[in-house]
């Protein structure tokens, strides 16, 4: 166990190292900077990240259970930068420059060779997924500084440090949990760093956990993204990868079903292969058994991901790349010329070969596909206020209207929309590929023209239709006290036209009789009725709904004795033709009908006092 941890020896800088340490550290300023424009929109979770940072700094409060380590850091950076998405891009700039020279440290720790050392902190400085990562508002680049920083503590004897560096990355990303346990373990013979290492760490993570519950009046010690919540992002960035395409507005983005719980292990081997330059990940595996064995703490959750329904998007094994570069350049600095330096060639031949098969995704937007949504969110922005409640399945609408971000309540289509007026939503939005993965009991509202105008809780405000198959539609809430009309509303009906109509006819005629669009909704059943001429309910439907609208009542009274010619025993139909004929001043004939209802009621009572006795008896 003792030879996890380098041998205590000082290894003084040459001007070489220095230069360098510095020369690679510029090279990744200056590629990240190259970069940085081809990162558009905020990322997904950076939206949420940026509202969650907001509501630290006296913003309104956010539902969201996300960490608070990469918010707080955001909070800092607002201090110098007042874009809030900037904010957080620097956040991720700044970190993905440090890790270069951070790596560099860590590396010096256990190899000789100066040019050895280079090998991590140059793949950290060029290759696709580190670059890209540093330029994206996600929490990966901070949390891999604050774990390679963790290492560097514990390699350098200093266990108090390294704890609360670990107990900050767990802050940050709550995986981390593992990474500390697993070399807490690692630790174990070592009496003196271990238990210090350990209570160091748990001192920050309870301070972190208790924090967050009483804020939140939630506790949870690990927040962990459900499978299906990835299943879209991830299919259609690695379709977007493999075919070189740019996520650009106007790309098809509706992608067939995938169970997200149907991850491999292969498959992010594979990803660790393509994003780690090929020959380095598979010499790293085989260092962190001769030489850099501390290091299996950085890499242990890769085993665990499958386990946890994680997806294979690349993202998910940018936290184990640096560590097995950093090995393989130990494991390389173990072996004898020319074998050591064949096998250098070879690795940096695979760094070259993965920056130019990966080269599109230098510039590869993946949040480009929600593009729909941020044009939403900025049509919405002077209609709302930050106290504005928008409903939808993810954040960009609410984020770039400046209003408050809620998902859409789980259960079934009619209980979701209820409960979203019940909690006093004042917007609904709706992606369509989004509904198509996530909620297809909702889809309906955004490519059903009949349930998209006739939704009684909801009327459309705004459609955005420019990108095929990307449709994105904002709802007004129905409900007292909700927003006022918008002036769009007397345009949008036009702009609904191009929306197809379903076969969907009983459910649209329901939607468009409970919103008080009674001809509509004959016009529904009728095409019922002509499908199904035996449907007794649709045919009373439709009567309802000329006596509703006080119109064609004679048709109407045909519609009801159909019904009940059909289904005799049904007191609803009784009443329909009842009410038809005291509309029609038949009084003669209506009394006859009344007569006829209560045989129907008498005859219902008989049955039932006869079926008791039997059971009596």
């Amino acid at each position: 166990m003792k030879s996890f941890l380098p041998p205590k020896t000082e290894r003084p800088w040459s001007s070489l190292e220095t230069i360098l340490l510095v020369a690679v550290t510029i090279l990744a300023a200056v590629v990240r900077v190259w970069f940085w424009k081809y990162q558009t929109i905020i990322s997904v979770d950076g939206s949420v990240f940026v509202q969650i940072a907001k509501s630290l700094t006296g913003g309104p409060e956010t539902e969201a259970l996300y960490p608070y380590g990469y918010p707080l850091l955001i909070s800092l950076a607002h201090l110098f930068q007042q874009d809030w998405m900037v904010a957080a891009k620097v956040v991720d700039f700044l970190a993905g420059v440090a890790l270069v020279p951070l790596l560099w440290i860590l590396g010096r720790m256990y190899i000789q060779s100066i040019w050895l050392r280079l090998l991590a902190p140059l793949a950290a400085a060029v290759l696709p997924l580190t670059v890209v990562f540093s330029l994206l508002t996600l929490s990966e680049m901070p949390y891999l500084v604050f774990l390679t920083a963790m290492f560097i503590a514990i390699s350098s004897r200093r266990p108090v440090l390294a704890g609360v560096l670990g107990g900050i990355a767990y802050a940050t990303r709550p995986e981390g949990l593992i990474t500390i346990l697993v070399l807490g373990l690692l630790l174990l013979l070592q009496k003196q760093l271990w238990r210090r290492y350990l209570l160091a760490a748990a001192a920050v993570v309870v301070v972190c956990f208790v924090f967050q519950g009483i804020d939140r009046n939630a506790w949870q010690l690990a927040v962990a993204s459900p499978a299906a919540e990835q299943t879209w992002w991830e299919t259609k960035t690695s379709e977007l990868l493999s075919s070189g395409a740019s996520a650009t507005p106007g790309i098809e983005t509706t992608v067939p079903e995938v169970d997200g719980s149907s991850v491999s292990f292969v498959g992010n081997l594979k990803n660790l292969l393509i994003q780690g330059g090929w020959l380095a990940p598979v010499l790293g595996l085989v260092g962190l058994f001769s030489g850099a064995g501390i290091l299996i703490a950085g890499v242990a959750q890769l085993v665990l991901l499958p386990f946890f329904g994680q997806g294979d998007h690349p993202r998910l094994i940018l936290p184990f790349l640096p560590f097995l570069w950093v090995a393989a350049a130990i494991f390389l600095d173990r072996l004898k010329s020319p074998l050591r330096w064949g096998l250098l060639a070879l690795t940096l031949g695979g760094f070259a070969f993965t920056i130019q098969t990966e080269q599109t995704s230098y510039r590869l937007d993946e949040n480009a596909l929600f593009v729909p949504l941020v044009e939403v969110g900025e049509w919405l922005r002077p209609q709302v206020t930050p106290q504005t409640v928008i409903y939808d399945l993810k954040p960009y609408a609410a984020y770039y209207a400046g209003a408050q971000y809620r998902t859409l309540p789980e259960g079934s289509y009619e209980d979701a929309l209820d409960q979203v007026v019940k909690e006093g939503g004042d917007f609904v939005v709706l992606h369509q590929p989004v509904a198509a993965v996530f909620r297809k009991d909702l889809l309906p509202l955004v490519t059903d023209k009949p349930v998209t105008w006739h939704e009684p809780r909801l009327a459309p405000v705004h459609i955005n239709n420019k990108y095929l198959d990307s449709r994105a539609l904002v709802f007004r809430v129905l409900r007292p006290g909700g927003p006022s009309p918008l002036t769009s509303e007397s345009t949008i009906k036009r702009e609904i036209g191009i929306i197809e109509h379903s076969p969907n006819h009983f459910f649209h005629g329901e939607l468009a009789m409970r919103s008080g669009n009674y001809i509509p909704a004959a016009g529904e059943f009728a095409y019922v009725n002509e499908s199904d001429p035996d449907n007794s309910v649709a045919w009373n439907y439709r009567a309802q709904c000329l006596v509703n609208a006080r119109q064609a009542l004679e048709q109407a009274s045909s519609y009801a004795r159909r019904a009940i010619q059909l289904d005799p025993e049904n007191e609803a139909y009784y009443q329909t033709l009842i009410e038809i004929l005291t509309l029609q001043q038949n009084d003669r004939a209506a009394d006859l009908w009344r007569q006829r209802l209560e045989d129907v009621k008498t005859r219902k009572a008989s049955s039932s006092s006869d079926t008791d006795s039997s059971a009596g008896d």
